[in-house]
């Protein structure tokens, strides 16, 4: 049975989280041992105040010692900025193991180009809307997918779609540490 001790981050009070979680007296192979999940604020174009997109970062650390760095969505571009100085400052790397596009909003897709342009990532999760439909169309934000998963080729990340046989071995892990810790 987990046991969950909490404590707020002395770097983002308001907007984070962190946990560690310990598995009786054999942690399970894999399993997060500690992990801290930090929300960035997404503003709307509208301004500061109006709450729109995603941009999360997770820290995992596994208890045969290795840290995973994880990225889901970064909201806009200027978003981004801020998900690499985040990740820079607190989790002290410039390696983002696993990168998540959930859509293409731009409030959610458009700054995980500046991740994947400033640093090393292992692998991007993302849809690829113009292999599976005819009509991309209805499609919103599908210039910057195409460039989010060009910018991620020229710099030789592994690209996998989630929901598919074809993770590659850090989507794999991603499930793996998921199922381990339940």
């Amino acid at each position: 049975m987990a046991r969950e001790d909490s404590s707020p981050p002395s770097h983002l009070p308001c907007c984070a989280t962190k946990r560690a979680v310990r598995f009786g007296d054999e942690p399970r192979e894999g399993a997060a041992v500690v992990y801290e999940i930090d929300f960035l604020p997404v503003e709307s174009e509208s301004g500061a105040g109006s709450k729109s997109g995603d941009a999360i970062s997770a820290q995992l650390t596994l208890n045969d010692g290795r840290t995973v760095v994880l990225v889901i969505d970064s909201g806009f571009g200027a978003t981004g900025e801020q998900m690499v100085e985040h990740i820079r400052t607190h989790y002290r790397t410039d390696r983002v193991d696993i990168m998540i596009s959930t859509h293409p909003d731009a409030d959610h897709l458009n700054g995980l180009k500046h991740i994947v342009e400033t640093m090393e990532v292992g692998e991007l999760l993302i849809h690829r809307p113009r292999q599976h439909n005819r009509n991309v169309a209805d499609f919103s934000n599908l210039e910057a997918v195409d460039n989010l998963i060009a910018t991620a080729e020229k710099r030789r990340v592994t690209i996998s779609e989630p929901f598919t046989k074809s993770l590659s071995h850090v989507g794999s892990f991603l499930k793996q540490a998921s199922a381990a810790a339940r």
